[in-house]
């Protein structure tokens, strides 16, 4: 990469921690000095401090995802939104997919029922997180290792981080960071439970108990259960999740903590939630509805089984420094058995088309690692912050080849069900068994400058190692090993200031580079080239009425190569398959404004709108398929004196229109017909009552106006995935 024109100051400022921590170290305390000053640092109680569980509001002060310091919302030099705890339960939000629904600048699209994505900025977000570990999922190339579902009921919270963050991850895609914090195992005994139940025969149950398991809290437990079932409105298609969370925090010392924890969780659907094709062959609309799903069946399969091992040591070194070492172990299996109905084109009297079966089993593993040191220091009269550490993972992605029968042509659509197709037994072929290896490494640098008063500059950066192959079995025996990818020693730079205007208001500028590997393959079935290029953003925030608001604005512009966009010289021989190629100086620009907090003791706002754009250096805007504008409002009223223990919401998500050109017609007359999805308005309804100081009911409505509309649609389909109809929600909430 080229380096940016501040490399000089950049690396003197890297250079001054070294002697800092020197200068400091020569004027430590003894050994037995620092004993006596450290049993008010009390390592759990610090853990539990930044958790959301049992403040009963939608903001959390502290955030560390940016920088990998622990600092205020207000201080650190990029957007971050977090959806607290509060939030999570007033709006009713079971899954990581409905938590990023509320949070501004976040588009949620479906390819099916079980493949959910997420976009920010203009670009997809594939960098999501477990406590700042980076997960198993993350572009594997094999579709049924898709994202598993990640129930919300073992997180305490969830932050979003738009903008890059090669700093800390070395995935640097511009769009946006998800990080899902577990709940904690607390020292005092509670325990609570759910039971939901709403249209389509929804059911939800929940099982949540903590406390300490010996005498003197050294020893403090969790576990959480919760099981979901519904059959979701859609013809051939149930959906059931299960998900179980045990951790275990041990107070080691006054000073060190342990924490062990794993998550299990699978998704076991009958059915599927398939597309609907969008156009017939001459061009004219259909008119399927989201409950027809006729691709879809009762013996279709699609079983995803995510378990998550975790350590936590965290350890205070005294009143100034802490460090942190954490480990994860995650595997994610996949089991698939399905067919699709829409190979060729629809005609109007239901001809044209053919359905082929489709089977797949695949396997992941990942090991990570993260070690974090973070600290103060004094220099120049000044206390300034450093974090430094390193973090990376290995990860192997097998898919295996199968059996499976072959297709035959549909005679007339309209009077297609995929019931009528029979069952098929899956068997591994042992041909095209392919494994995707992959690991990454990097060391990271981060400073805090407290120039003066008010000004604050932060300067760091990490040296990444990343490397990718595929190989390639035939009943068992290695015969190639293809798409290899390795870099060195590759330098992000991280660079950020702030100033206070006042005691409550701050202006920011960051600036960082983007280095993020891809699994998209050309024409030739190569990988692309990593994604290269920029992002720098401009922004100010406020905390308003005693730090209960928080209000952001922000702008940016991010530049990029390497960017994959689809190659139309491509014929698939499915008509489904698609392939890319390399873009460069695509640019994005956009702004994003956000509020956040309580508006008074009673009232609770969040709030935001975002625009982005983002074109290719001749001027054409792509991603077209998408958004680029939403606005999103939620509030919540707690009334009081007569009517207290009652609480109401309401809720809008508007979104703006999108288009997506579909390659249409026959194999001899082929033509490009677009398809655009009008902007709409997602309303929703909340209200709650506390029956006792122990038992609470409440009730959410989704999509209140019944809004039809597509969250994606798949130009490669020719077919978009309809959003779900008008749903609701009672729930009964008990606590001890």
């Amino acid at each position: 990469m080229r380096l940016p024109y501040f490399t000089p100051l950049f690396y003197a400022l890297l250079a001054l921690p070294t002697f800092v921590l020197a200068m400091d170290l020569e004027s430590s305390p003894t050994a037995d000095e620092t004993v006596q000053s450290l049993p008010t640092i009390i390592v759990h109680g610090l853990v539990e401090e930044k958790l959301t569980e049992h403040s009963k509001k939608y903001i959390k002060p502290n955030s560390s995802m940016a920088t990998k310091m622990d600092i205020s919302l207000k201080d650190t030099p990029q957007t971050v939104s977090v959806v607290t705890q509060q939030q999570i339960q007033d709006q009713g939000l079971t899954s990581l997919a409905e938590v990023l629904n509320q949070v501004v600048g976040i588009n949620v699209s479906n390819n099916d029922s079980e493949r959910v994505s997420f976009s920010a900025r203009g670009f997809n977000v594939d960098n999501i997180q477990i406590d700042g570990i980076t997960t198993a999922y993350s572009g594997t190339g094999a579709s049924v290792l898709a994202i598993p579902a990640y129930d919300s009921a073992i997180y305490d919270h969830i932050e979003v981080l738009k903008g890059v963050t090669g700093l800390t991850t070395g995935l640097g895609e511009p769009s946006a960071s998800i990080n899902m914090i577990h709940k904690r195992p607390s020292s005092e005994f509670q325990a609570s439970g759910s039971v939901g139940y709403g249209r389509w025969n929804t059911q939800r149950y929940v099982g949540d108990v903590s406390g300490a398991i010996l005498a003197d809290e050294k020893l403090n437990g969790r576990f959480i259960a919760a099981y979901s079932r519904s059959d979701t409105g859609r013809q051939h298609y149930e959906k059931n999740n299960l998900v179980l969370s045990g951790a275990l925090t041990s107070q080691l010392t006054d000073t060190t903590a342990l924490t062990l924890g794993m998550d299990y969780q699978k998704d076991d659907p009958k059915g599927l939630g398939n597309v609907s094709p969008i156009f017939y062959a001459d061009g004219t609309e259909t008119d399927f509805k989201p409950k027809d799903n006729i691709a879809s069946s009762d013996w279709v399969r699609w079983t995803r089984t995510h378990k998550n091992y975790y350590i936590y040591l965290d350890q205070a070194l005294n009143d100034q420094w802490q460090a942190k070492l954490a480990y994860s172990y995650q595997t994610l299996a996949g089991s698939l058995k399905n067919f699709w109905p829409f190979n060729g084109s629809m005609n109007s009297d239901g001809s044209g088309l053919s359905y082929s079966y489709w089977a797949s089993e695949g396997y992941l593993k990942q090991h990570s690692f993260d070690a974090t040191v973070n600290g103060k220091f004094n220099l120049f009269e000044r206390e300034h912050q450093v974090v430094f550490g390193l973090n990376g993972w290995t990860r192997n992605a097998e898919e295996y080849g199968m059996h499976y029968p072959k297709g035959q042509t549909i005679e007339n659509s309209h009077a297609f069900d995929g019931a009528q197709l029979p069952d098929f037994d899956t068997e591994r072929s042992g041909l095209g068994d392919k494994t995707t290896e992959s690991k990454q490494l990097g060391v990271f640098l981060n400073t805090r400058w407290h120039l003066t008063d008010r000004w604050k500059l932060f300067a760091g950066g990490r040296v990444s190692h990343w490397e990718s192959k595929l190989k390639t079995y035939h009943y068992g025996d290695l015969i190639k090993t293809s798409n290899e990818q390795k870099r060195n020693a590759v330098f992000v730079p991280y660079i950020a200031t702030t100033f206070d205007l006042t005691p409550n208001t701050t202006i920011y500028t960051s600036y960082t580079e983007i280095f993020k590997p891809q699994y998209n393959l050309d024409i030739h079935d190569q990988y692309l080239d990593p994604e290269e290029g920029s992002s720098i953003e401009f922004g100010l925030k406020n905390s308003l009425l005693d730090e209960r608001l928080n209000l952001n604005a922000a702008v940016y512009r991010t530049k990029k190569d390497n960017m994959a966009e689809i190659d139309p010289n491509y014929i698939s021989p499915n008509g489904r398959d698609v392939r890319y190629r390399a873009a460069n100086n695509t640019t994005t620009k956009g702004i994003e404004l956000q509020a956040v907090g309580q508006l008074t003791d009673q009232l609770s706002l969040s709030a935001g709108y975002a625009y982005n754009k983002t074109e290719n250096k001749a001027g054409k805007r792509l991603n077209t398929s998408m958004p680029n504008q939403d606005a999103k409002l939620f509030v919540n009223y707690a009334f009081d004196q007569a009517l207290s223990g009652l609480k109401v919401g309401a809720g809008l998500n508007w979104y703006d229109s999108s288009t997506a050109q579909i390659k249409i017609g026959t194999a001899d007359q082929p033509f490009e017909k677009a398809l655009t999805q009008k902007a709409y308005v997602l309303g929703s309804l909340y209200a709650a009552y506390d029956i006792s100081p122990k038992i609470n009911v409440t009730m959410n409505v989704n999509n209140l106006f019944n809004k039809t509309y597509y969250t994606r649609i798949t130009p490669s389909y020719k077919a978009g995935y309809f959003g779900d109809p008008r749903s609701y929600m009672l729930t009964m909430n008990f606590k001890y």
